[in-house]
């Protein structure tokens, strides 16, 4: 906790680099809310204005920011936030920079609509440390072989679906998907996943649009793709991942 300050909610970066980022909250039964942070490029934003939920629900969002030393990152709050014992609002953050081997990451954003099906999504380019992301084509070219933890971020207006998959040019290995079918939402919203997968070098990473849209919107960078390459520093990589290809009924 030496560079969290718990009386005034911020966060001072001890040193410059890359940090990942993560926040979540609840929301109150019926109401809407926004959480983004404060200090750090881009600014993140997790929005549900929607409001026909009728019990608590819970989301959560992950970016990675490029702070300078001494950079304050704080969040701040608009709206009803729900949390209980459960701890359902969170924020946390650790330094790429300082814990990885090589710190290979990107952070693009996108702010215009995007509702071309069957194509992968472009970007604009924020951060790019190993140069292997290519925001005209949205492409992602895995640097080395390794461990990548990737996390998508979509705005999404009133009635909106979506279909979104991460998907690859190594034809053998599955597509994982991100789902809005439900058209109950009456508000502007953002939803998210991350992706944990085992990538050989220059194997190529995007995400394709299979349905819906991507809504276009300025602020707060709501649509996102971001991602690194897991390979600590001092000891020896342990990570898994798994995924069920079934429904799951208890």
């Amino acid at each position: 906790y030496s560079h969290y300050n718990i009386e005034n909610d911020q966060f001072t970066a001890p040193m410059a680099g890359l940090y990942y980022n993560m926040i979540c909250t609840g929301y109150y039964s019926l109401t809407g809310g926004v959480v983004t942070t404060k200090g750090s490029t881009p600014q993140l934003g997790l929005i549900r204005w929607h409001n026909v939920h009728s019990n608590p629900d819970s989301q959560c969002r992950s970016g990675i920011s490029q702070l300078s030393a001494g950079s304050v990152v704080s969040i701040r709050s608009e709206g009803g936030l729900y949390c209980d014992m459960d701890r359902q609002i969170q924020w946390s953050m650790f330094s790429i920079s300082d814990s990885m081997v090589d710190a290979y990451a990107f952070s693009a954003f996108r702010s215009q609509e995007f509702n071309a099906f069957n194509s992968i999504v472009p970007f604009t380019e924020l951060v790019d440390e190993g140069s292997a992301f290519d925001p005209l084509s949205g492409s992602y070219t895995c640097p080395a072989d390794g461990n990548y933890l990737f996390s998508v971020s979509v705005a999404l207006s009133a009635n909106d679906v979506l279909r979104l998959v991460l998907t690859s040019d190594n034809t053998s290995r599955g597509e994982l998907e991100l789902i809005r079918t439900s058209k109950v939402h009456d508000m502007l919203d953002t939803i998210s996943r991350p992706f944990f997968v085992r990538c050989t070098k220059d194997e190529t990473i995007g995400l394709k649009l299979l349905a819906g849209r991507i809504t276009g919107n300025t602020d707060n960078t709501l649509s996102s793709f971001v991602g690194f390459r897991y390979n600590p520093r001092d000891v020896s990589p342990v990570s898994w991942a798994v995924y069920r290809t079934t429904s799951w009924y208890e």
